[in-house]
């Protein structure tokens, strides 16, 4: 079981955050990358093109593109379709405000680093409010 230590960048509530985690090893942009109807992930150069983020813990290591992510992001938690929680290596400021307007738990600097640890794909996790930090376990 490897265990993670992840800063806490914004989380509303709750003492823990447990389910599946998609992980990518891409840069993502939620416009473009993300089918906001079906929260699937529409790029043709994702390692995990064709799973679905909806409900899941959605762990990649940076954003990239448009402002206009954040209101993707946005229409995702309006539609039920966003992740139940975001984790990058380092966290850009249209996921910071796409994050926070949506409420989805956010948080980077993951140590040891989990984007050379492990391979992309789906994973059982848990994620433990400690204070100043979170633990996330793979289970």
């Amino acid at each position: 079981m490897h265990e993670f230590r992840l800063r806490k960048i914004f989380w509303d509530s709750g003492s823990e955050i447990r389910g599946q985690m998609l992980l990518s090893k891409k840069q993502v942009s939620f416009l473009g990358d993300v089918d906001v109807k079906t929260s699937e992930i529409v790029a043709e150069d994702s390692d995990v093109v064709g799973e679905r983020i909806a409900k899941k813990i959605f762990a990649f290591p940076y954003g990239r593109g448009s402002t206009v992510g954040t209101y993707v992001m946005l229409q995702l938690a309006k539609l039920g379709k966003a992740p139940k929680a975001i984790i990058n290596r380092k966290t850009e400021s249209i996921i910071v405000a796409g994050a926070v307007i949506s409420n989805i738990p956010l948080f980077d600097t993951p140590e040891p680093d989990i984007f050379t640890l492990v391979e992309p794909g789906i994973y059982k996790v848990c994620i433990v409010d400690k204070g100043e930090f979170a633990v996330m376990r793979l289970e």
